[in-house]
This record gives structure tokens, sequence and C-alpha cells, in this order.
């Protein structure tokens, strides 16, 4: 009687199937079974980031479009730095007469064409630019 060839069967091992995370190490679940952790990833679209937000996905579209929250658009879509989501919740969003005059102060020292949009200001207020000039 000819020898028939088999296809040969593969027994799968446990080992097998457990694969290790970004950082080499399993994660065992409450029962037992090892899991892969989920990579996160750092760029969001805008369910992602309403979910991480938790917001309502229209809401968030309503203030990236404004710029009040930091995203980008991409055609039609959106996309959301994470690390740019927790700085901005982290950020102190309401600031004192006093750190916006330091936020700007020197800001146009250098401006070459400073003294002259000044001087036109005052020309077109009609008024001195200083006691001397009346």
């Amino acid at each position: 009687m000819p020898a028939t060839k088999s296809a040969p069967t593969r027994m799968k091992s446990r080992t097998a199937t457990k694969s290790p995370t970004a950082n080499g190490k399993r994660k065992p679940s409450s029962n037992g079974v090892v899991h892969r952790a989920k990579a996160e990833h750092p760029v969001l679209t805008l369910p992602e980031a309403a979910r991480f937000l938790r917001l309502l996905p229209a809401v968030l579209a309503d203030q990236a479009l404004i710029g009040a929250i930091p995203g980008r658009r991409i055609g039609t879509e959106w996309r959301f730095l994470k690390s740019a989501l927790n700085d901005w919740l982290g950020a102190r969003t309401i600031k004192s007469n006093k750190e916006v005059l330091m936020a700007t102060a020197g800001k146009y020292k250098d401006d070459p064409f400073l003294d002259e949009i000044v001087r036109q200001a005052y020309r077109e207020r009609g008024r001195p630019m200083t006691e001397d000039d009346k």
C-alpha cells in the first residue's frame, strides 16, 4: 500500500499566542489570561479626542474651528495631538492684566515702523503726541 502524505498538523501552544507589549511585558487580566496592551497613539481623531476630553464630537469640532482647543483640520477631518490637549487642559486660561502686559512688553521695540504708526495715529485723532507739540 502506497504511503499517503498527510498535511502536517500544527499544535497551537499557549506561549505562541502570548505576545509582549511595546515594553516587553505582558499584562495579565483578572482571569489570568495575558492580553496585549494597546499602544496609545499620540495623534487622535475627532471621536477619540472627544472621548478623551469627554465632549460631544460636534462641540469639540466647533471649539477647534474657532481655535479654542488645539487641533488641525486636514481636508474634512480633524487631528489632535494628545500632548497638546494635555497641555491645553493644564494651561491657565485667564491671565491677569499684569501678565498680559508683561508678555507684550518690549515686543515691538525693534519695529522700524512703530514711531511712524504712532505719529499717524495721533494725527488722525487730531491730538498732539506731547504737550510741547501743541
